[in-house]
């Protein structure tokens, strides 16, 4: 089956904005979780910094080396243990870990 390339630029062009406003998410998610503080400052600035990062070095190394290059293999990996440290913080939430406790005591 042959390629079809106005849709296979069309899928790259929804993924690439996709991207973009995931980013841009996670950049407003970090500040707003810092003006906020329910966090502690290192855990409330993961979103921000993941966010950034994704911006402002992942994107850039993956379209300057390609997206299959080791370069882009390393940033990629890295912004991973970045999502999963946001997901760490986001069990570790006290104001998720009071709902937990309450919906464990309430008889069933």
């Amino acid at each position: 089956m042959p390629v079809n390339a106005a849709a296979t630029s069309a899928a790259s062009t929804v993924f690439g904005v996709g991207v973009l406003l995931a980013d841009v998410g996670l950049v407003g998610f970090g500040v707003l979780a810092m003006r906020l503080s329910r966090w502690p400052t290192g855990w409330a600035a993961l979103p921000l910094v993941l966010g950034l990062f994704q911006l402002l070095v992942v994107t850039p190394v993956s379209l300057a080396l390609g997206f299959a290059s080791a370069g882009s293999f390393a940033v990629i990996a890295i912004a991973d243990l970045l999502t999963a440290l946001v997901g760490v913080g986001l069990l570790r939430d006290p104001v998720a870990d009071e709902s937990r406790r309450a919906a464990q005591s309430q008889p069933a």
